[in-house]
């Protein structure tokens, strides 16, 4: 069997290794010094997306004497796939020469493709990532400066076999698009449906480059908000690569970001996602980084409690908050304020993926004097699945905020939904709720309140990349089968969750990994965001736009705005950092394979026009979970403060879209602790600043 077969199926596997270190000196080495050493094992380990065991397993075993051909040529297949993994490219492609030369013709089609992908990656480097333009890998892709790589992949592809292959297909497509040559180059037989025209007035924008985001980085989450209490919407921005930083851009106030290079958060390397919560009351938003991901026990790694100095620099208090051991790999977190202490607690989402050796999510108390403590046992918190998204709201309206996790595994998946009863303890009610979550892969999850009939329902993504020719049926022209295993429950009145997947449009199939909500068209209804993709570089499929039609369901308009980024999306965030009125999207769109860095896009909304209204609580005590009601003329609109994507983010300023509605009867705030406000709203197209 050729090697590329085979191989996605292991590259979320790990492979079995020794438990690394974890620290408990009380006198702890310096973040770069912990962290390094994190790095080298992770790279000295068999872990298929960093580790390098493979590319000298498979040296050796190319070193002896008398392999057949045919050997010879899958081993150098392999290899090359292991180069071209760590960024040595060139070199990859001298190694796969080597492979088909002694390929039989039954094994030429698959090492071509491999080859074409190899061109395609030399393209991607020296048109996209280093030499990055506004509509870098955006479908559909514009025409590469240096368009040689893409024409040489273009006749690998062609003598590929495409028409038995969809993502062969595809890419095929893709490429002449390219080198300028679609539709000519490509049989009609094999073509996509034409690439819909946009009208200019409704596509967002491509900016980062010019507004002073420019680093490339693997994939990691996001966070948008406004670090230094200025009113303007700043971006965290963290990357899964043991080599890159977490970086915070302070947003200048006139379109433009500045990086900051001494905040504190420049020894902070390697965290696969990032969340944002006042946890110390002061004000001001602190971090919280999470690790290892995906790395099984080499994702042993600590988190990091980054407390905000209030001067736009950060202080990592890990260890005197009683953090930093019991290092376990995890992919999500979420605040909330479980026990309505008035102090922000946290949960996390751990990744079991052999039951041999068990991760178990946890929930940690605050105990109010900076210190937190592990209650995941008494407050009834003991799963050990592979957690890979766990999402925070209150789902029946009794004031006390619940979880949902997302399970990961391939089958017997055991995604989760507990209640709070409302002292910080909690019950599993998956059952009766009727939440099966995805059956197989479950990753990002988030509650929201689509329909606007204040009761929260529940998104729980399913990861499909195994269905790449029905997740590309909408740009192919073929059928899109029976549909994904993306769930979407409507909450029917805080009795029961009811699944509306299928005829929601949300069901997929979706390759989904970070993704967010937002109202991009301020028409009152929460939109979503999906990004997409896979570890592997050939893996190049449109991330999603889907507008909420009016609570019925959602549809695709992706390239109606331009939104279609072939490069992987990771954590995202709708928020309106130019003040304009409109919600704005941040994606990180970096890739899993250490070479696989890209640049982040900032994508600027068009806007339509229409009126809005931003609140912000303000408080003493913890703000996620209130809850904020717009009284219109004959609606209401609805937002949960702080429900975030467990994969993405949210502003904790909440923005509303009024649409044509010029008028606000009426701001009805509960808090957290369950006081009720009502506020009448003088103007529209404003800020409402409320403090408690």
């Amino acid at each position: 069997m050729h090697f590329l077969r085979w191989l996605p199926w292991l590259i979320f596997c790990g492979c079995a290794t020794p438990a690394p270190t974890v620290w408990h000196s009380p006198r702890p080495p310096s973040p770069r010094q912990e962290f390094a050493q994190a790095a080298q094992r992770l790279e000295a380990s068999a872990q298929w997306c960093f580790g390098h065991v493979h590319l000298r397993r498979v040296g050796r075993e190319l070193d002896e004497e008398g392999l057949p051909k045919a050997d010879q040529s899958m081993l150098l297949s392999e290899l090359a796939f292991h180069q071209l993994r760590l960024g040595q490219t060139d070199q990859a492609m001298v190694t796969l020469q080597s492979a088909i030369d002694l390929a039989n013709e039954h094994d030429k089609p698959d090492l071509l493709a491999q080859r074409a992908q190899i061109y395609l990656r030399q393209g991607e480097r020296d048109n996209c990532v280093e030499d990055p333009t506004s509509q870098s890998c955006i479908y559909p892709p514009k025409r590469h400066r240096l368009p040689r790589p893409a024409t040489e992949a273009l006749a690998d592809l062609l003598a590929a076999h495409p028409e038995k292959h969809v993502d062969r297909r595809w890419l095929l497509n893709l490429v002449a698009m390219q080198i300028g040559r679609y539709p000519q180059a490509v049989p009609k037989a094999l073509r996509v449906l034409p690439p819909l025209t946009p009208a200019p007035d409704r596509v967002f924008q491509e900016v980062a480059a010019q507004s002073g985001i420019r680093d490339q980085d693997l994939c990691g989450g996001v966070v948008m908000d406004d670090f230094n209490g200025d009113g303007w919407l700043d971006i965290v921005s963290s990357s899964a690569d043991y080599h890159q930083p977490v970086r915070l851009y302070k947003n200048l106030g006139n379109g433009r970001f500045e990086l900051q290079k001494a905040c504190g958060l420049e020894d902070q390397v390697g965290a696969f996602n990032v969340v944002a919560g006042d946890y110390d009351n002061d004000g001001d938003l602190d971090l919280l980084l999470v690790r290892g991901a995906f790395l099984g026990e080499e994702g042993r790694v600590r988190r990091s409690l980054m407390q905000n100095q209030g001067d736009g620099t950060f202080r990592d208090v890990t260890y005197e908050a009683g953090l930093a051991t019991d290092a376990h790999p995890s992919g999500s977190a979420a605040w909330g304020d479980f026990d309505g202490d008035g102090w922000l607690d946290f949960v996390q989402a751990n990744e079991t993926s052999d039951p041999t050796r068990p991760h178990p999510c946890q929930l940690f108390h605050n105990n109010g004097d900076g210190t937190f403590r592990d209650v995941s046992i008494q407050a009834g918190l003991d799963l050990r699945i592979y957690a890979k998204g766990v999402a925070v709201g209150d789902i029946d309206n009794d004031g006390h905020l619940d979880l949902y996790f997302n399970d990961f595994r391939s089958s017997q998946a055991a995604s989760r939904l507990l209640r709070n009863r409302g002292d910080g303890t909690f019950e599993d009610v998956t059952a009766r709720w009727g939440v099966t979550g995805p059956p197989d892969r479950g990753f990002a999850c988030w509650f929201f309140d689509y329909d606007n009939d204040g009761f929260l329902d529940l998104f729980a993504a399913g990861y499909e990349a195994n269905k790449v020719d029905q997740e590309l049926a909408p740009y192919l022209g073929t059928p899109a089968g029976r549909g994904g295993t993306s769930k979407l429950y409507h909450n029917d009145h805080g009795r029961r969750f009811v699944d509306v997947s299928r005829q929601s449009g949300l069901s997929g199939p979706f390759s989904i990994m970070g993704s967010c909500f937002g109202d991009f068209d301020q028409d009152g209804w929460l939109d979503v965001h999906l990004g997409t993709g896979a570890p592997f570089y050939d893996y190049l499929v449109p991330n999603r736009l889907l507008r909420n039609q009016k609570g019925k369901g959602f549809g695709d308009v992706t390239q109606e705005h331009g939104l279609g980024h072939l490069q992987k999306g990771h954590g995202c965030s709708f928020g309106d950092y130019d003040n304009d009125g409109d919600p704005d999207l941040f994606i990180n769109l970096g890739g899993t394979f250490p070479a696989d860095g890209f640049n982040d896009a900032l994508f600027r909304n068009p806007g339509n026009q229409a009126h809005f209204l931003k609140v912000e609580l303000v408080s003493k005590r913890p703000i996620i979970g209130a809850r904020l009601r717009l009284d219109l003329e004959g609606q209401q609109l609805h937002r949960a403060v702080g429900c975030r994507p467990s994969f993405g983010s949210s502003p904790l300023r909440e923005e509303f879209g009024l649409g044509k509605a010029a008028r606000v009867k009426n701001l009805h705030i509960r808090w957290p602790d369950g006081q009720v406000q009502d506020l009448p709203i003088p103007k529209v197209d404003t800020v409402v600043r409320v403090t408690r």
